[in-house]
């Protein structure tokens, strides 16, 4: 699974505030973790940050010697420049590989986030994208835009990230352990049923296409095979800024890509015949200050920055 041709580490610091619509209000002002704003009489508000930074910058160097491959020039600039920052693992999907793989990624994002809670999670995306082909039987593509480059993605633990707007979660996403991607059976590419599958889709996608639960969405690939999508569920982002971006393959920090995801479980986009050409493994590791005393704030100063400049 890890080669140095397959395998790349990059490190995103995204802003904490959402994107800014050009005839939106301003971003809100960002905020420190509860953690540090709660020790800024202790002159810990700081420390706090640089031990984000240096430990994202650790993980970052010693995941990236786990894959094989090279540090994206000036990550560990980004990472200085916000705190809410997150190192992402992709890879080619295999797989016979894929729970070698994830011990291995969470392996290294323990040994170096010693001591710092973190959360690392897993995810499938299909780089292959689909069209809408019919909406409740309509047959046709949609006359506006968002009908086209959709992408099926199956991530762990939905609900964490998605606060749903209607309906629900589609069966094995809003909870999805990793052991759901762990396991799946070897399907080749472009085989596997052709049967409907549920889905969740993007606020923004919904309201593009006028999709709500219960609609069915006809889809097919580049290759114009066809199959149905129902839909669940609507949902908006929550959680981890710039987790669904990195999911989707898109580290830019204005980047829309993840605004065409359609959620499906892991079995589904593993199985599906329209949707598992060419699938790439993702995880996010992701620190949690907010989950750190000051006590081991302070304490986990010093141990951290060496660390970090051994790693650099």
């Amino acid at each position: 699974m890890f080669d140095s041709a397959g395998v790349h580490v990059v490190a995103t610091a995204f802003t904490s505030s959402p994107r800014q619509r050009p005839d939106g209000p301003p971003p809100t002002r960002r905020r420190l973790p509860a953690v540090a704003r709660r020790a800024a009489q202790h002159g810990l508000v700081l420390a706090a940050v640089s031990v984000t930074v240096l430990l994202c910058a650790t993980a970052l160097a010693a995941l990236a010697g786990l894959a094989g491959s090279s540090v994206q020039a000036g990550a560990v600039r980004r990472l200085a420049a916000d705190p809410n920052a997150q190192v992402n693992v992709n890879a080619s999907y295999r797989a016979g590989g894929m729970a070698v793989a994830d011990r291995d990624v969470r392996a290294a994002a323990e040994r170096v986030f010693a001591g710092v809670p973190q959360r690392t999670y897993v995810g499938l995306l299909g780089t292959s994208a689909v069209s809408v082909t019919g909406i409740d039987g309509v047959v046709g593509p949609p006359r506006g835009p968002g009908g086209s480059g959709l992408h099926p993605v199956a991530v762990q633990h939905a609900a964490g990230f998605g606060e749903l707007v209607a309906g629900r979660w589609p069966a094995g996403t809003a909870d999805a352990p990793a052991g759901a991607f762990t396991s799946l059976p070897d399907v080749p590419v472009a085989t596997g049923s052709t049967a409907p599958v549920d889905t969740a889709v993007p606020d923004a996608l919904a309201k593009r296409l006028d999709l709500r639960p219960g609609s069915r969405l006809r889809v097919q690939d580049a290759f114009s095979r066809a199959m149905t999508l129902r839909v669940t569920g609507v949902f908006r982002a929550t959680g981890a800024v710039g987790f669904w971006p990195a999911m989707a393959g898109d580290l830019t920090q204005d980047g829309t890509t993840d605004q065409g995801l359609l959620v499906v479980s892991a079995a589904a986009l593993n199985g599906s015949a329209v949707l598992n050409g060419h699938l790439t493994a993702h995880w996010s590791v992701q620190p949690d200050l907010s989950r750190l005393d000051a006590d081991r704030l302070a304490g986990l100063r010093a141990t951290t920055r060496s660390r970090a400049w051994r790693a650099v």
